[in-house]
């Protein structure tokens, strides 16, 4: 899959789903440096990508995951198992 369908999340609360290329210089140019994957559970397969190094930078909050603040833009969509997957509406 070239292209895929992710939600991304900033801080300050703003969300918006983007077409991106499914490719790491991409990702990583969302999130601002190596990613990170944080499964989210449920059956529809989700996962959190964020900035690895996002806290230690003091990068601000933007959203929450298991309790825990994610710092940084980071964005949401499936685990197709090699690659990741469009969301869905």
């Amino acid at each position: 899959m070239s292209k895929i369908n992710v939600l991304v999340c900033e801080p300050g609360g703003k969300m918006e789903i983007r077409e991106i290329d499914n490719t790491l210089e991409a990702m990583q140019e969302i999130v601002g440096g190596y990613i990170e994957v944080i499964p989210l559970g449920g059956d529809a397969g989700l996962v959190c990508v964020c900035n690895e190094e996002g806290k230690l930078m003091g990068l601000p909050t933007s959203i929450n995951v298991w309790n825990e603040p994610v710092a940084g833009t980071c964005f949401i969509c499936k685990d197709a198992g090699e690659e990741f997957g469009s969301i869905t509406e």
